[in-house]
């Protein structure tokens, strides 16, 4: 949790669950539902954290991610039309079980029609985070994806050549998920899998490194973008140890600029507000009440 007066963060609080916060619990009403709201309540009840009004940030796994090209000179009517047909094509419930939105993107196919991206996600998990909320005391006044909050902090909180790629990859003990940037707007995103998980002492960055910069040749090669990790204007890491343990690798092995995302750098702190060992968990939480309130974003280097 991340906690703003709209001008200053007051305060941050987190707390482990159980069980990851992911699409299981969802599937139906388990009791891992009330460990996330005896989670929640847990926090307030600490009184680090005062919220009333709040945001969610879901895990992009639990979300429907499509970039649907669309036809050039159509209306804005006609082309919602067109992405729900899309989106009908490919989700296994009937339309009326999502929510639906979609959004312009900075880039056009090679024919030069615009792409779009398409964003679904189940309306039953909406009312469940809702419910969540609001037996711990909450209003819940908005929902976030991850993936787009994370890259809303990286993007405005750092200067970006617009003319080059980056990559935020964020990292844990079994996978590596990769995000492209390019003019300063989500382009795509993938996750590796690379083992059932194992103990931080045993990661081989070396390894997971190969992995991540075989499939990043793939996608800029195929998205001409260049050849590879040379051609990125800088990389964006986080993930703990694990990120930690990647950013020496990159150190040894490339040139190109590696940052250890710290959203606490960039924002303005309320005093007593302290600098965490695991700032870059509190990215997705930034990047939300950023978005309700930019001027937090201090671009502090």
């Amino acid at each position: 949790m991340v906690e703003t007066d709209g001008s200053r963060v007051t305060a941050v609080a987190e707390r482990e669950l159980n069980q990851q916060f992911g699409m299981e619990l969802f599937r139906n009403d388990s009791s891992g539902l009330s460990t996330v709201e005896d989670a929640v309540r847990g926090l307030l009840e600490t009184g680090s954290v005062q919220p009333r009004k709040t945001g969610a940030v879901i895990d992009s796994s639990m979300v429907q991610i499509k970039k649907v090209p669309v036809p050039l000179g159509i209306d804005q009517d006609m082309a919602g039309r067109h992405l729900r047909w899309e989106a009908e094509q490919f989700l296994i419930s009937p339309l009326d079980e999502y929510i639906i939105e979609h959004q312009r993107t900075p880039f056009q196919t090679r024919e030069g029609n615009p792409v779009y991206l398409l964003i679904c996600i189940r309306r039953s998990i909406i009312s469940k985070i809702h419910r969540i909320m609001k037996n711990a005391g909450l209003v819940l006044a908005d929902v976030d994806v991850d993936v787009f909050s994370q890259l809303r902090f990286l993007t405005q909180s750092t200067v970006l050549d617009e003319s080059r790629p980056y990559l935020f990859l964020n990292l844990d003990s079994s996978s590596a998920h990769m995000v492209l940037i390019r003019n300063n707007d989500y382009f795509l995103s993938q996750v590796l899998q690379f083992r059932d998980g194992t103990e931080e002492s045993e990661y081989d960055s070396a390894a997971i490194f190969e992995a991540v910069e075989k499939e990043l040749k793939r996608i800029m090669f195929g998205h001409d973008m260049g050849q590879g990790i040379q051609d990125l204007g800088g990389i964006f890491l986080a993930g703990g140890q694990a990120a930690g343990h990647m950013a020496a690798h990159l150190e040894e092995v490339s040139d190109t600029a590696a940052e250890l995302v710290n959203p606490f750098k960039h924002l303005a702190l309320a005093d007593g507000v302290q600098n965490t060992a695991s700032a870059d968990r509190f990215l997705a939480a930034a990047g939300a009440v950023i978005k309700r309130f930019p001027a937090l974003v201090t671009h502090a280097s």
